[in-house]
């Protein structure tokens, strides 16, 4: 294990990806606080971790609840990488036809405006110090249309388009901000879980989590590009 001062924060550190990318981090020596609703199972992941990975429970559907988490976090000092890996709800609908502004409102508060408000409190001091890298982590259904995933397209693809703005914005100033979209199956991961519990490494679209981790790694190459599609696969 090599060893590192970066203090690394991943927002949706849920199992799938979220952990992965945590373990991953926590193998390249990183401090970790690590985000997420289900306390039992964030606690058990920050455990298996280790000393230098701390559990911060918190509702992330709302501005609010990222605040009082952000508040937490930055009392114990900076923050050098931020990982936003927060996984969409299970749908509710299945089609374009079924989607009204009430059923979407929870969907947008979760998967545009409090990322929306979260990477602006998070990119500010990392723009005043002049280092620091955010990488934001969306689904396939962020390039385009998805009839199944018919609630998370909206959000998701203002979301990738806002979090494009900032790469611009933020060209020179030491702060690098990048963009994972993911199409397909995370193995492991809550949608995983309920939707195919089935599915193996021979799904149709099934994607190992430890080895998506790793893609973070190329985003944060200097002159490397910002934005990676793995896999734009989805059903």
């Amino acid at each position: 294990m090599s060893t590192s001062s970066r203090r690394t924060a991943v927002f949706g550190a849920g199992p799938g990806l979220g952990f992965a990318a945590a373990r991953h981090f926590a193998e390249l020596g990183d401090r970790l606080e690590l985000v997420a609703r289900n306390r039992e199972r964030l606690e058990r992941f920050a455990a298996e971790l280790g000393p230098t990975a701390s559990a911060r429970p918190a509702d992330l559907s709302t501005v609010a609840g990222f605040d009082r988490v952000h508040e937490e976090i930055v009392a114990r000092g900076p923050i050098d990488l931020v990982v936003w890996q927060v996984a969409a709800p299970t749908p509710s609908v299945q089609s374009p036809l079924e989607l009204t502004a009430e059923n979407e409102r929870p969907v947008l508060e979760l998967m545009l405006l409090t990322p929306i408000h979260a990477l602006r409190a998070l990119l500010a001091p990392m723009l005043e110090r002049g280092t620091g890298s955010i990488l934001v982590t969306l689904g396939a259904s962020s390039l385009g249309p998805v009839p199944s995933l018919a609630q998370l397209g909206p959000p998701q693809a203002a979301l990738r388009l806002h979090v494009l703005g900032l790469v611009q914005a933020t060209q020179g100033s030491g702060v690098r901000v990048g963009l994972l979209v993911v199409g397909g199956l995370i193995l492991g991961s809550d949608i995983q879980t309920q939707w195919v519990p089935t599915a193996d490494a021979d799904f149709p679209g099934a994607l190992d989590p430890g080895e998506l981790a790793l893609r973070y790694d190329e985003l944060l190459v200097p002159g490397a590009p910002t934005e990676l599609v793995v896999n734009p696969y989805a059903t």
